[in-house]
């Protein structure tokens, strides 16, 4: 493309996930604009030596999170910050799936070529692939670079051949005490996938454009009377064990958190295209995508390596 066409604004990367930072990198340095799906690179380094990159030529380098473009988790978000939901508590998040990932090849010279999704050479797995999404959630929800991780990763089910794990458990420590706990897996879709933005008066779930309250509004007249009636009637009135009932969870149906009918991933293309317009990046749009994949590989070296691991200082990004 670079021999070819000498009027490039910006391109689009799509590349398997161990490609992306040589061709981000020469095409920043021949000052063209950069727009690079999630995760950014198979090595923190390769990542912050895209960032490094972008910061000297100054062209725009931006990431695929559209969650960053959509208008539920803006307002979720707003909502957060003026108090809707109390003091930030915890955030949790999952992605289930039921599939192998496994794509058909024609000759097995090809299986790593376009099966790279299961090798460790190219990919991280459910880390790069899915986690970067929403993990990239938690932090800006938490406003925080976590101190650590800690997790556990394992081949559970699909045991194939393939190197990366099929099911991922991990836990974000922040500054604050909030905690980020994040799983997934590929072997149960039941509970698809959502981020819950938990607090000591509500909880929001933005996947689902939902809000709900810790203490709703009783409900209204003849349905009350009816719950009260049924509740006296069917509980339990422990006798010779436990003096207390399990608790379940909160019956408060919810509300929407905004009306939305548009696309999050036309939404941020288009503001791809604006900011090379304007020749001007979106504050800290680069930051998140760049701890979000921080995070994801740091995640997967605790898995690893069963241990604790720290996230070091040189890669952490300024708020502009």
């Amino acid at each position: 493309m670079l021999d070819e066409f000498s009027d490039l604004d910006g391109i689009i990367i799509a590349t398997p996930l161990h490609e992306h930072v040589h061709i981000t990198i020469d095409f920043l340095n021949a000052g063209i604009h950069v727009f690079c799906e999630k995760s950014m690179a198979r090595t923190i380094e390769d990542a912050k030596q895209m960032v490094d990159t972008s910061v000297q030529t100054g062209r725009i380098l931006q990431i695929g999170q559209q969650r960053l473009f959509n208008p539920v988790y803006l307002d979720a978000l707003e909502r957060i910050r003026q108090g809707e939901i109390g003091q930030l508590t915890q955030v949790r998040a999952f992605w289930h799936r039921n599939n192998d990932w496994r794509r058909p090849i024609p000759g097995p010279e090809l299986e790593r070529k376009i099966n790279w999704r299961m090798y460790r050479e190219y990919s991280g797995g459910l880390m790069t692939e899915l986690a970067t999404y929403q993990i990239q959630v938690a932090n800006w929800f938490i406003d925080q670079v976590p101190t650590q991780v800690v997790g556990s990763g394992s081949i559970c089910f699909w045991k194939d051949g393939r190197e990366v794990y099929d099911q991922v458990a991990l836990v974000y420590d922040n500054p604050n005490g909030v905690k980020c706990i994040y799983d997934s897996m590929i072997a149960n879709k039941h509970y698809g996938l959502e981020e819950q933005i938990m607090g000591n008066l509500g909880t929001i779930e933005p996947e689902a454009n939902r809000i709900y309250s810790e203490n709703p509004p009783p409900a209204p007249g003849i349905r009350q009377l009816v719950y009260n009636i049924e509740s006296g009637i069917f509980d339990v009135i422990p006798i010779g064990g436990a003096t207390w009932l399990p608790e379940v969870a909160g019956t408060d149906p919810g509300k929407m958190i905004k009306s939305y009918d548009n696309n999050d991933t036309y939404l941020q293309l288009v503001g791809f295209t604006k900011a090379i317009k304007t020749g001007k990046h979106y504050p800290n749009l680069l930051r998140e995508g760049f701890h979000a994949t921080v995070a994801a590989l740091l995640g997967l070296q605790a898995m690893d390596t069963n241990a604790v691991v720290s996230w070091p200082a040189e890669y952490v990004m300024k708020k502009e």
